[in-house]
């Protein structure tokens, strides 16, 4: 939960800084430069009202910047002349762009008001002649004091539009360069730290592991050298329990091997097509004697030759059943049952060893696959608590997955999928 309360911070703040930044591109890019473009139409556009309120349509015949347009409406808001294309447009009406006309009229009952409108908006009209940053200005026509008409001046600010999509389409990308940079230093110090914290806990984990045995061992050996114990029942006792604990610690430190190489990429996941009682049965005839001799009754599949081909490592595929059944073997008491069971689900199969032994508690099944974790359940104190972490490593390392299932009082139920061909 807090991982994902950071990633929505950044993921907000990213946002803001993008928004921000159009802001001011919007500033530096569209308001700014339409401003100014504006402030001189405004100006030219008085100058014109006055000459056309003085002299008429003379007043504008002398314009060669075939850029501007200019249209005069009457009192009674009626277009009485147009002038586009460096020349006077003889149908005024219709020869101003439908749209255009539309935003002209809007403004009219201001201008008949006696205000002034300019603005810059974003056209984007059949006319390519208006496309883009239209800028329209309007003044009124006066004459002794009376508002007699309007004189609108409107042209297509193309540069100020293209510089903007430009900025637009520049800034996003960059953006979205910076934010891919971003997003990868926030993962890589986040794998760092990962990396950092999984380190100290290792450490942690395998020296709290290592200090009780050889504490017991160091105990036990000093009471033998300094001939403490001289009754030799006493001495027998004490060096098989040395040897006991000597050889718990040489599987967990093979277990630490086993686990490190997998994690350096150093295990060999490749893939090959193979059968199911190719991939399994020397295991699970191993394992039956095993569980016949414990008195346990072991149930497993039949006709192993009929089910799919798989696509898999058997070496990694036996390592992690071996790592299953010992656990179940482990929790059953004499006269329970182990199921192994397989089905298939789309396009894998699915392997489930399941038990009426002895049942995980809720709050250990989260965490049931961590290094060094050994649960609440009764019997566990001896493991090293590095088998189903190395299980779930070699499946990760062949993209399949591994999961739990435990009900109080009705044992667990691993699962784990195989690819088939």
């Amino acid at each position: 939960m807090k991982k994902t309360h950071s990633n929505l911070h950044y993921a907000l703040l990213l946002l803001l800084l993008y928004i921000a930044g159009l802001l001011i591109g919007y500033c530096l890019f569209w308001q700014l430069p339409a401003y100014k473009q504006l402030t001189q139409l405004q100006t030219k556009a008085r100058s014109l009202a006055q000459e056309y309120s003085a002299v008429g349509a003379e007043a504008i015949v002398p314009i060669d910047n075939v850029t501007i347009h200019i249209a005069v409406f009457n009192a009674e808001k009626e277009c009485i002349y147009f002038y586009a294309s460096g020349e006077e447009q003889l149908d005024a009406l219709n020869a101003i762009d439908a749209n255009v006309l539309k935003r002209i009229q809007n403004n009219l009952d201001s201008l008949m008001a006696g205000k002034e409108t300019s603005y810059v908006t974003l056209n984007f009209y059949d006319d390519a002649e208006y496309r883009g940053a239209l800028g329209i200005v309007g003044v009124p026509l006066l004459t002794d004091g009376s508002v007699t008409g309007a004189l609108f001046l409107f042209r297509n600010y193309f540069t100020i539009y293209s510089t903007f999509v430009i900025f637009l389409y520049a800034y996003t990308i960059l953006y979205a360069l910076f934010c891919a940079w971003a997003i990868f230093r926030i993962k890589k110090k986040r794998y760092q730290e990962e990396v950092d914290r999984f380190k100290r806990n290792y450490v942690d984990n395998v020296t709290h592991a290592l200090k009780t045995p050889v504490s017991a061992i160091r105990t036990l050996a000093e009471s033998l050298c300094d001939e403490v114990v001289p009754d030799p029942e006493r001495q027998k006792l004490y060096c098989s329990r040395i040897l006991l604990e000597v050889k718990k610690q040489e599987r967990m430190i093979r277990d630490i091997l086993k686990l490190s190489e997998i994690q350096n990429c150093q295990m060999d996941f490749s893939k090959t097509a193979l059968s199911f009682a190719q991939c399994f049965r020397n295991v699970l005839d191993c394992y039956a004697e095993l569980c016949e001799y414990m008195e346990i009754s072991v149930h497993m599949p039949e006709d192993l030759e009929q089910l799919p081909m798989l696509y898999t490592n058997a070496a990694c595929m036996e390592e992690v059943l071996k790592t299953l059944l010992d656990n179940a073997m482990k929790f059953t008491p004499e006269g329970g049952d182990i199921w192994v069971e397989v089905r298939q689900q789309k396009n894998r199969l699915v392997l489930c060893v399941r038990d009426n032994g002895v049942s995980i508690p809720q709050k250990d099944q989260a965490q049931i696959f961590e290094r060094f974790f050994k649960g609440s359940a009764p019997g566990n104190e001896n493991g090293s608590g590095l088998g189903l972490a190395i299980a779930k490593e070699i499946l990760d390392g062949l993209q399949e997955k591994i999961w739990v299932e435990s009900e109080p009082e009705k044992g667990a139920a691993f699962s784990f999928t195989i690819a088939m061909r």
